[in-house]
């Protein structure tokens, strides 16, 4: 390999959400469960899809999807000659053979064959999904024409024999969808199949057709949500059924939702040859020491058992309204296997990959992220949002190369958001669906998971680094909104000093903000932006966010005293409550903020120098448990005020424009982590608090008790004060991780311990009983102090929930973000925003 005197960056896998892991197949349904049960998945596909069907006539439908003038019509008498009629349609496996062979009729759909699959899953595909059939290319369909291929399937096509007990949609509803728990299993079902076809293959729509006894359907996938046609009788109108497959057979391959812009890498080609070298070779720098070899081992891994993919990039210069804006440079990246990919149908797809950038082929591995961007108004591309960071010296965020909207001249944009207003004319503002514009980013760094971090002491240095990165951005004018273990990385700088000595040193890397109205991700939202769908997000949720990921990382790796992991972080991380038609956040972390006190199933939740033994005596206890302990007061206080002034206090809004103080100030990335937290031991930002209903005395032990949440640089102070403490004597507590990698939420017979509960005398429903001291947040004084008022505890949604509101509410446990990840696009069940917007 050819020598590299460069300083690259380097890293491996991003994440987008807690409950996702390094390959495409794990899913996000719970924080506790990486690889849920495809009934868990299918639950959660349809409800993100409520309010996304869009039906329409059969005609309105070839009309909007299948139009093309060069296609021939179908002959007449040729839907009728196929005898559509004499398919049985009881029992569902006798439908299979009779459908297959009057389709593969010859002359009706050149070029491809259909193939029945009902009993054989695609052996390169751990979900064990399989369809009844589909359409294949001639050349592609499964060797033994026998099991599914995700990869390779044009169209899918389930049969169900009940024409309304297997009809996923409902023609008499005007949402389209059925209210029946079996039909609504049926459109679970379907979606999981598009699921896999969009996770397998690079397109911008799928097609399904449903058989339903002597009934069908037509349906349209994509980003936005489906269309799907009413339901008609073939058997009667056998011109629909028939018709649709001549077009579709005859369609050109972008119109039936293949990526022009990715092409496969054939095995034994040059760029096959040239990938396989490459995730073999070592990359050399200085001519002997090897560097980015965490990202090479994750290219080597994406290679495996995987089809391989060249994927064209059109960068775009920043739009400054000059006639250079229309300039795009085309640029190629080989990729293999995502190493990560957000689940879900509706949304941003997310899909990272490490990439060869083959205007440099020897060079640096690189990241490549594919997503269906948010496209309405005001909304920024994250490139551009990027790129005006790194040209303000805001430290520790990631590096652009390029990016730019696929195929720009004619944007890869969603279609069903335009069907819905087609179909709701005066009612466009009120569409439920989001325009998605289909959008790549490439970065110069690959980061390493959070979860490499190598002791508690450096697992609080680097999330405080992710807070210097958000303080950057901040004062920048951009806030992040999506702070989670899936957005924060471990950047590993590799470099010859001028020593001639190798170093490799690790630092924090965070991704890059969200625009103003992206949806965070459901585990680590604030208490506050949980309880109140509309609540702007602030500096300080953000900061509550950073101790949720250090929470997230600690009970998982670090020694302590809570014998259910996965139970206690289901409560906890994935908990919500439901009233009215909308979710709020989960009872225990709502009550740990209250009360300041981390339950561990009715004792204080703490964390050892060294896992406890039975019948051993207790561990030193870890210092760590001054952060939760300082970190917990200050949130209490906060949350307090919070709930008192029904208004957050926040900084002031930083000029976009401004150049002042912090700007470049973190440009010591090299610096030892002492001189990181030594740099803002001075000149702290304050920002002062307007007293409402509490008196002056009393505001004042709340804001003295929350006064590391009034800056960034405060925090970071803190944050250095654990720092040195967890140097005495250097630890090397991490342990393997202690959650169950099967713990299924609703079968487990594990359950997590509670505390010690009453009955809420007006709901009945079961809270925690509270210290006199945690019951309002406030501190106990002596009788020289301050008279603090009792502050009844509100309610986890500020609705009223504890205070007998009307509407029933039920305590749920709130499932993962199907995003986005990112990192994701939104709670699918909530579907709402958490800065409100």
């Amino acid at each position: 390999m050819a020598e590299d005197n460069t300083s690259p960056s380097s890293a491996k896998v991003a994440q987008a959400s807690p409950i996702k892991a390094n390959t495409y197949t794990n899913s996000a349904a719970y924080s506790t469960c990486p690889d849920p049960p495809v009934e868990k998945l299918q639950r959660a596909y349809r409800h993100e899809m409520d309010g996304k069907v869009v039906l329409v006539s059969f005609k309105e439908f070839m009309d909007f999807f299948m139009s093309e003038p060069d296609i021939p019509p179908l002959p007449e008498h040729f839907a009728a000659s196929l005898g559509l009629e004499s398919i049985p349609v009881k029992p569902e496996s006798a439908m299979y053979p009779p459908l297959m062979e009057k389709l593969n009729t010859a002359g009706f759909a050149p070029g491809y064959r259909f193939v029945a699959t009902p009993h054989r899953s695609d052996p390169n595909d751990s979900s064990g999904l399989r369809v009844d059939g589909g359409m294949y290319l001639d050349k592609e369909y499964p060797e033994d024409g026998q099991h599914t291929s995700w990869s390779r399937i044009e169209l899918l096509i389930e049969c169900k024999t009940g024409d309304v007990t297997g009809d996923p949609f409902d023609d008499t509803m005007e949402s389209g969808e059925p209210n029946s728990d079996e039909r609504r299993k049926v459109l679970g079902q379907v979606m999981s199949y598009a699921c896999r076809v969009f996770k397998r293959q690079h397109r911008t729509h799928q097609f399904t057709l449903m058989m339903l006894g002597s009934s069908a359907r037509i349906i349209r996938w994509d980003r936005s949500g489906v269309v799907a046609t009413k339901k008609f009788n073939y058997m009667e109108e056998p011109e629909k059924l028939v018709g649709f497959i001549w077009v579709l057979a005859r369609l050109p391959a972008e119109k039936r939702g293949i990526d022009p812009t990715v092409t496969r890498v054939e095995k034994n080609s040059e760029d096959w040859q040239l990938m396989q070298d490459r995730s073999k070779q070592k990359r050399l720098l200085g001519g002997k020491f090897a560097v980015q070899e965490h990202a090479r081992e994750a290219f080597k891994a994406s290679l495996n058992n995987s089809e391989l993919w060249k994927i064209r990039v059109d960068a775009q210069p920043p739009s400054d309204g000059s006639e250079s804006e229309t300039v795009i440079t085309s640029r190629y990246f080989l990729v293999g296997e995502p190493t990560f990919m957000s689940d879900g149908l509706s949304g941003r797809g997310t899909r990272g990959y490490v990439a060869i950038d083959l205007s440099d082929p020897e060079g640096p591995f690189v990241f490549l992220k594919d997503v269906w961007r948010v496209d309405h108004v005001g909304i920024r591309k994250e490139g551009e949002i990027l790129g005006y960071l790194n040209g303000r010296d805001v430290q520790n965020i990631p590096t652009k190369i390029c990016d730019g909207d696929v195929d720009p001249l004619s944007p890869q944009t969603t279609v069903s958001q335009k069907i819905w207003k087609k179909k709701h004319p005066g009612d466009e503002d009120k569409c439920p669906l989001k325009t998605h514009t289909h959008y790549r980013l490439v970065v110069r760094e690959i980061g390493l998971p959070m979860d490499q971090f190598e002791n508690g002491r450096e697992l609080i240095y680097l999330v405080s680094k992710c807070i210097g990165a958000h303080r950057g951005a901040y004062l920048q004018g951009i806030i992040h909104r999506d702070i989670s273990c899936g957005n924060v990385l471990i950047g590993v700088k590799e470099y010859v000093d001028a020593k001639g000595n190798f170093k490799r040193e690790r630092d924090d890397m965070s991704d890059v903000p969200r625009q103003q109205n992206r949806t965070g991700t459901w585990q680590f939202l604030s208490v506050n932006v949980l309880r109140d769908p509309k609540k702007k997000v602030t500096v300080e949720d953000e900061l509550e966010s950073f101790f949720h990921l250090v929470l997230y990382y600690a009970i998982r790796y670090l020694p302590h005293n809570c014998s259910d992991v996965a139970g206690w972080m289901y409560g906890y991380f994935d908990g919500f409550t439901y009233m009215d038609e909308e979710y709020f956040g989960g009872k225990a972390k709502s009550d740990t903020i209250s009360s300041g006190v981390l339950d561990a199933g009715g004792k204080p939740l703490k964390f050892y120098t060294s896992p406890p033994r039975e019948g051993f005596p207790e561990p030193p206890a870890h210092p760590i448990n001054q952060y939760f302990r300082q970190q917990l007061l200050a949130f209490q206080a906060y949350n307090t005020l919070y709930r008192v002034d029904h208004d957050m206090i926040q900084p002031a809004a930083p000029n976009l424009d401004s150049t002042t103080e912090g700007s470049n100030e973190d440009s010591e990335g090299e610096r030892s982590a002492a001189d990181w937290f030594s740099s803002f031991t001075s000149g702290q930002e304050t920002t002062p608090n307007e007293p409402t209903t509490l008196t002056d005395a009393e505001r004042e032990v709340l804001e003295m008790r929350c006064e590391i949440l009034r800056d960034h640089r405060s925090m970071i102070i803190h944050y250095g004060h654990i720092w040195k403490l967890l140097a005495k004597p250097p630890l090397h507590e991490k342990i393997a991780d202690q959650m169950s990698k099967d713990y299924r939420p609703d079968k487990d017979a594990k359950k997590p311990k509670v505390p010690k509960s009453k009955k809420d005398s007006k709901t009945g429903e079961s809270v925690l009983e509270p210290s006199p001291e945690s019951r309002t947040g406030l501190p106990s004084t002596s009788a020289s102090g301050p008279t603090v008022p009792r502050i009844p505890n509100v309610s986890q949604t500020g609705r009223g929930m504890s205070q007998g509101a009307s509407g029933a509410m039920k305590t749920r446990k709130k499932r993962g973000a199907l995003h986005d990840g990112e990192p994701f696009e939104a709670p699918p069940s909530a579907k709402r925003s958490a800065s409100g917007a």
